[in-house]
């Protein structure tokens, strides 16, 4: 651990403790909890980065589940055309890293019926935790419930020929894996369709959600940010961010909200809300 990464890693502790001080007297509502959280997964990863071996604190290993539950809190809260009951469903699948066999009664049912309502940002959670599990080598494309194939592939198919923003691996399968799918897809071949996409390279080239959640970020606009603020009846998130001096050097910051600056981490990650089935 550089000296460089000692005081980036003191500087983060702080601002943590801070936040969750914050979060704790019940002052982020609305958007601004939901910034928040998205402040503490980020920084908390990024402090496990650079962390040294044996460091990990017994307050940061208890404030581990509150942070997962404000992550998956806040993806949950932007999913409102789901019931309560789909709700408490897609909370339950984003505590799993992964999906595995396991799970594919609760996928077929969920796919079958709630998939339409989820937000694009609900979507990519979802299919990252399909493509996590194909890579872990739980099941191949082919495998999944037909329901769910049927919506992956059509999802799949929407990203490589542009009709909804891509992320930005898709861009690195190649050529001739990315024609044969489009051309097979169009044909309505659903079974060279399914063998097509479980060759390797749209696995190892589907994203995380932690990617997805950064591009989700980066591409968010300033007035939805403004709008989700004022409807919490809290201090602005500009105000609580601003109180816990979180001005942070050498990173990206939180589209849409001036002067507020999150940690943005690099490197593999399955996904940025951690659980197991």
């Amino acid at each position: 651990m550089t000296e460089l990464d000692k005081a980036e890693y003191a500087r983060l502790e702080s601002q943590v403790a801070e936040v969750e001080r914050i979060i704790d007297d019940g002052r982020a509502g609305g958007g601004a909890s939901n910034l928040l959280g998205e402040f503490l997964r980020n920084a908390k990863a990024r402090m496990n980065e650079i962390r040294p071996e044996g460091e990990l604190s017994e307050r940061h290993r208890k404030g581990a589940n509150q942070v997962e539950q404000l992550a998956v809190a806040a993806l949950v809260d932007r999913e409102s055309r789901l019931s309560l009951g789909e709700k408490q469903q897609y909370a339950g699948f984003l505590k799993l890293d992964y999906f595995t066999k396991a799970n594919f009664d609760e996928l077929e049912i969920f796919y079958a019926n709630s998939w339409d309502k989820l937000s694009e940002g609900g979507k990519d959670q979802m299919s990252a935790r399909i493509w996590a599990g194909i890579r872990r080598k739980e099941y191949t494309f082919d495998e999944l419930p037909h329901i769910v194939k049927e919506k992956e592939s059509e999802r799949m198919y929407l990203q490589l020929t542009g009709k909804i923003e891509p992320s930005a691996s898709l861009q690195n399968i190649p050529p001739q894996d990315r024609a044969d799918f489009v051309r097979e897809y169009e044909a309505r071949n659903k079974n060279a369709v399914s063998a097509i996409l479980s060759r390797p390279a749209f696995a190892e080239y589907s994203p995380d959600t932690r990617e997805e959640e950064a591009r989700r970020a980066s591409s968010s606009s300033i007035n939805n940010k403004a709008d989700e603020q004022k409807k919490s009846s809290s201090a602005s998130p500009q105000e609580l961010l601003a109180e816990a001096d979180l001005s942070l050097a050498g990173i990206s910051p939180v589209s849409g909200v001036a002067g507020v600056e999150t940690p943005t981490v690099q490197g593999p990650a399955e996904t940025s809300v951690r659980g197991k089935a």
